[in-house]
């Protein structure tokens, strides 16, 4: 949803809950937090947004990434084995 701005003061418009006597829920409008701006939302907004799943890389090499690699001797590992 694009933003929307005061058209008084040209400050960004935020969304919140009134009260009023015909909706004792309250409904929802649009206010300025720098003046006494405000706007009665009549129709429903709302944005759907489809969310992809990110691919999984490879970030080890598998099984077979440590095959090659060098090992150093160790007294508590004999021959560089764990």
């Amino acid at each position: 949803m694009p933003l929307l701005f005061c058209p008084n003061c040209s400050n960004v418009l935020t969304i919140s809950r009134t009260e009023t006597s015909s909706h004792p829920m309250g409904v929802n409008r649009f206010e300025c937090r720098a003046c006494p701006y405000e706007e009665i939302l009549e129709k429903k907004w709302f944005e759907e947004t489809k969310m992809k799943q990110k691919e999984v890389e490879a970030v080890f090499g598998g099984a077979e990434e440590f095959a090659n690699a060098d090992s150093t001797p160790s007294e508590y590992f004999p021959g560089g084995a764990m």
